[in-house]
């Protein structure tokens, strides 16, 4: 789903939703989000359900019951208007490294017990192995974050630094957002024409 396919206001409440849902757990309700908005209760609730056909929301049903973002949700926020790359941080074993993060592919995202994400990086990539800790993120817009050990690094053992694409497949044990003040709106256009994104695909 791309963010030029979703009208202006789709695309407000759509981030209104990220941002609330990065400072709690729960759901968030429609009611919240017209008043974030400034808008109509009515109006929102056709928006959201809108939002939800496109599977960029997910209803919660219940009594603290609402719309929390899917992950289609958070790529297409981060792929709008980014036109440079975008500095998405790479933390190994705490340490922050200089990776330039060009895509966050995923993987099985509907199931908690094998979601894993193909993260691309095109320079800075410092020695990685299977079974490092790592962080990802927050991205530009959507402010994700990314936690998890390595499961695989480009085919191989481990990578050195350099100027080449390379890749890892990272095992994510945690996927939070991060509160707005806290993500970096940086970008770099030293190393590369084309900004970080999101995508998701189901094995």
């Amino acid at each position: 789903m791309s963010s030029n396919t979703l009208t202006p206001d789709q695309t407000e409440i759509l981030a209104a939703v990220v941002d609330l849902i990065a400072t709690r757990e729960d759901a968030v309700r429609t009611d919240e989000i017209a008043e974030r908005v400034d808008r109509n209760p009515y109006t929102i609730r056709t928006e959201m359900q809108q939002l939800t056909a496109l599977q960029l929301l997910e209803g919660i049903p219940g009594p603290r019951g609402g719309y929390k973002p899917t992950v289609d949700a958070y790529r297409t926020l981060d792929t709008r208007g980014l036109e440079e790359v975008a500095v998405v941080p790479v933390e190994r074993e705490g340490i922050t490294t200089e990776a330039v993060v060009e895509s966050i592919d995923f993987r099985a995202v509907n199931d908690p017990d094998r979601c894993r994400a193909t993260v691309t990086t095109r320079t800075g990539m410092p020695p990685m192995s299977p079974g490092d800790e790592v962080s990802v993120g927050p991205t530009p817009n959507a402010g994700l974050v990314l936690s998890g050990t390595v499961d695989s690094v480009d085919s191989a053992e481990s990578i050195e630094p350099d100027d080449s694409p390379a890749a890892f497949v990272l095992d994510v044990d945690e996927m939070v957002t991060a509160p707005v003040e806290e993500r970096d709106p940086a970008t770099s256009s030293a190393d590369s024409g084309h900004a970080a994104t999101v995508d998701s695909t189901a094995d």
